[in-house]
């Protein structure tokens, strides 16, 4: 750990992204909960977004809410986000932009550029190939007008995991890249009863096609039979309408004791890891993966895949990690079910305790902190920095 310059001359960090909407999931949660524990920490902090549900519970920092134009209203044009940020541009330290291809994420390109401070951009995902095929003539051309000057004002990329640094990689992006984890709350629990029940294989996330949920119904039909002690509850809001499709396979599958419960939010979330005794994530690509982390953090073993950054769950001994598809995911999902409601215990026990060590928000601050000053020239490359 080190210290800012001092309590009193705190680094001013200003954040851009476009959505920090009510529904904490994703950059919605990892992003606020970064500031805020920078505020708390080390820095003066500010978040300007466009977004009009955005949270209004902020804490530590401020949050800037602009309206947005609504011509082209999917690029995010606003001019009064931009002309803010312009301006605390030329008094900030450091500007960290979180996101591509809308216009907040480009605008933060042009107010480093005018002001000379140091840009780290975030990208959340939006080069990993998947991210990359979906409309992929828009971004080319946008890519080319617009966001490729806005990047190539980076002193340095954040990439969550390694994944998204090869992605970055692979872009061809040559700026240094600091690898830092979202981070996760890790809540205090109640004792876990151990009474005979019905068991409960959980997935929790967006219902959408890359999150491999059709693949888990196919592994359900072969596992259900044999363990009829489990029952399989589906948690997620359907921004795609792929829902409709996933129960019309259930169907067609006669699945027992299968549940889709809608999407959930902070208590009644919480509760649904605390009722579960295994947490699935079978998605094929995955940038991060939140939810694992979240499990673990709430001491439920996870069964995901190879297409998750989550293959340290075997290493760690706190879950299993199979390849993308049903076939594999039988495997995985019997070999959970199939241990002992100890050796659950145990293994969640142990990936609560990686998640308090490797990803608590104290830590994932104190490495953004470190990037942050060397950013502006006041420290040397922290570890976390790959310039390879």
């Amino acid at each position: 750990m080190f210290a800012a310059r001092s309590l009193g001359d705190r680094m001013r960090i200003v954040h851009t992204v476009p959505h920090v909407c009510k529904e904490a999931s994703g950059p919605s949660y990892s992003v606020s909960r970064l500031c805020e524990e920078l505020g708390a920490k080390y820095h003066r902090v500010r978040l300007l977004t466009i977004d009009e549900r955005a949270r209004r519970d902020a804490q530590n920092y401020r949050h800037d809410v602009f309206g947005s134009s609504h011509i082209l209203s999917r690029l995010g044009i606003s001019r009064a986000l931009e002309t803010s940020l312009a301006r605390q541009a030329k008094r900030a330290d450091v500007i960290h932009n979180h996101g591509l291809w809308m216009m907040p994420n480009v605008y933060p390109g042009e107010a480093a550029k005018n002001s000379g401070t140091p840009l780290i951009i975030s990208p959340r995902g939006t080069f990993s190939p998947v991210a990359l095929a979906r409309s992929r003539g828009v971004k080319k051309t946008f890519w080319w007008l617009k966001q490729r000057a806005a990047v190539e004002q980076a002193k340095c990329l954040h990439a969550t995991c390694e994944q998204e640094y090869h992605d970055i990689r692979a872009f061809g992006l040559k700026q240094p890249v600091a690898v830092i984890p979202n981070g996760v709350d890790v809540p205090v629990l109640e004792h876990r009863s151990k009474a005979p029940r019905q068991r409960t294989l959980l997935f929790l996330g967006r219902i959408h096609p890359i999150k491999g949920l059709s693949d888990l119904l196919e592994a359900w039909s072969a596992l259900a039979d044999r363990h009829p002690e489990w029952k399989l509850v589906i948690v997620g809001s359907d921004p795609v309408g792929h829902e409709a499709e996933l129960r019309r396979q259930a169907e067609r599958l006669s699945l027992p004791r299968v549940t889709f419960a809608g999407p959930l939010y902070r208590v009644a979330k919480h509760q649904a890891y605390l009722d579960a005794d295994v947490y699935v994530l079978p998605s094929t690509t995955e940038n991060f993966g939140h939810t694992v982390a979240e499990a673990l953090a709430r001491a439920v073993p996870v069964v995901t895949t190879t297409g998750t950054p989550w293959g340290p769950v075997v290493g760690h001994n706190c879950g299993w990690c199979v390849e993308p598809g049903a076939n594999e995911l039988i495997k995985g999902l019997g070999q959970a079910m199939n241990a002992s409601d100890e050796q659950r215990l145990e293994m969640g026990a142990k990936g609560r305790a990686w998640m308090q060590d490797a990803f608590s928000w104290a830590a994932v601050a104190d490495q953004m902190a470190h990037t942050y000053a060397w950013a502006a020239g006041l420290m040397s490359p922290p570890d976390c920095l790959r310039v390879n």
